[in-house]
């Protein structure tokens, strides 16, 4: 699985849980870990432990990026706005025929609906 397949999925399940405001690069980096301890890959993903949690210099320069963007309202806490989640949206769906993304969906509680959402669904 790509690496921006990954921290998509990973933001999604946050956005799913909480909304707008996801949280912080650790809590994205523990989905992360959810992943790899299950054996997915997430190659290009290096986590690291430090006295402070869990980081990963990936998962930072991904939102860096959503931020100068404009797919990010904030880094820290992370705030998506709509084009954000599009984007995450856009990025899961061209990637669904790796079994490894469906499986991650599934560990993540991830469903189709999360990702193409009911009015898009009907009308796509």
């Amino acid at each position: 699985m790509k690496p921006e397949t990954a921290v998509s999925l990973a933001l999604m399940t946050l956005f799913k849980q909480r909304g707008e405001l996801v949280g912080f690069r650790e809590d994205v980096a523990r989905k992360l870990l959810v992943l790899r301890e299950a054996g997915l890959p997430t190659l290009g993903l290096r986590l690291r432990w430090t006295p402070e949690g869990i980081e990963s210099d990936e998962v930072a320069r991904f939102i860096g990026r959503l931020t100068m963007g404009g797919y990010a309202v904030q880094e820290s806490p992370i705030r998506l706005n709509l084009h954000g989640l599009q984007l995450l949206r856009e990025e899961i769906k061209e990637n669904t025929a790796d079994p490894a993304v469906a499986k991650a969906m599934d560990l993540l509680g991830l469903t189709e609906g999360d990702i193409v959402p009911s009015s898009q669904a009907a009308s796509g």
